[in-house]
């Protein structure tokens, strides 16, 4: 995310971070490009709520939630599902006013 956050800073006459739709339709109306913050994979939170809080106050707004590893609140598209999504978790995700990115979720 730093890297991220220093290219934006550096080439600051064509790229903007944004976090809402509306910001991001904003850079597009003045010619600039939107940065949206995002972090592959669901495993990166350690099955931590608070890191997922602490990732969204530091402007992450794109969780993928899970490729070919099942989590403990989520399972993957690879193999039997040993449980689905935990509804806990993705009212977290919703309060969180995260984007998930659901491609790679088992429907079971």
């Amino acid at each position: 995310m730093e890297l991220t956050l220093e290219a934006v800073e550096a080439h600051a006459a064509h790229l903007t971070l944004v976090t809402t739709a509306r910001e991001v339709e904003a850079a597009f109306a003045a010619g600039r490009i939107g940065v949206l913050l995002g972090v592959e994979g669901g495993q990166a939170l350690g099955n931590s709520l608070e890191v997922l809080r602490g990732l969204h106050r530091l402007g992450v707004r794109l969780l993928t939630l899970t490729h070919t590893k099942h989590l403990a609140w989520a399972s993957s598209c690879q193999g039997a599902p040993p449980h689905g999504m935990h509804p806990r978790c993705m009212m977290q995700i919703v309060r969180a006013s995260s984007n998930t990115e659901p491609q790679h979720v088992n429907k079971g």
